[in-house]
């Protein structure tokens, strides 16, 4: 009885986990801002921006640190935010999109993905920044649109949230795999370092013997040829 209760438990937190990450930031006119995000191979990435266009007069962020400014009435134009994934100087996907969008990408190797958002060099606002949301779906758990699978497949409430649970099973699962390799990595980068360290100092101790030698028969041969000893 204990064993099932925990057992609803675990599955009832991995349903509430939700892969996803949202935050918001101010964005200047021609300004990039890029974000790191750390994937394991084969992952896929939903990113889904909002811009804000803020009212005339309203209090923004300027363009020094700590400086608030006021936004001027200008002639707007539609908000266009350029979207960029790059994977080691590489372009993984560019997309313009408007003020409401989403583009995704999926990681064809493990590393550090950046995601840069720059807006373009318009005329919808006069001065300062607009607030920009950004959330981030990482994983087929926080991608795949359920209720379309329920559809099309004609599965129940209970199917689906099983499909939920697995797939977030496979994500976390892939997540370990990916991090185990990587601390694994790190052990023998850490293994081999330590490894070189200690040849070295033998190879520097032997030196040191073989200087002493050196030294002292060096010595012995010059107070022999002095008559000395």
């Amino acid at each position: 009885m204990r064993c099932a209760i925990s057992f609803v438990l675990v599955v009832f937190t991995l349903l509430c986990v939700q892969q996803t990450s949202g935050l918001f930031f101010y964005l200047k006119e021609g300004e990039n801002k890029c974000f790191i995000e750390d994937l394991p191979e084969h992952t896929i990435v939903v990113v889904e921006i909002e811009a804000a266009d803020i009212p005339v007069n309203a209090a923004i962020p300027g363009t020094t640190a700590g400086e608030i400014a006021r936004r001027k009435n200008a002639d707007t134009q539609p908000i266009e935010i350029t979207g960029t994934v790059t994977y080691v100087k590489e372009t993984v996907v560019e997309q313009t999109i408007g003020p409401k969008g989403r583009f995704a990408f999926t990681s064809q190797d493990a590393g550090e993905y950046n995601i840069c958002l720059k807006a373009g060099s318009t005329r919808w606002f006069g001065s300062g920044a607009i607030k920009v949301s950004i959330d981030l779906q990482v994983g087929d758990a926080g991608t795949n649109d359920y209720d379309e699978i329920k559809a099309l497949e004609q599965l129940s409430d209970l199917e689906v949230s099983i499909r939920k649970l697995n797939d977030k099973l496979v994500d976390i699962r892939k997540e370990q795999a990916y991090f185990n390799a990587r601390e694994q990595k790190l052990r023998d980068t850490s293994e081999l370092a330590n490894s070189n360290a200690m040849w070295f100092s033998i190879f520097q101790t032997l030196v040191l013997i073989g200087s002493g030698a050196w030294q002292i028969m060096h010595l012995k041969s010059f107070f022999k040829a002095k008559k000395m000893v």
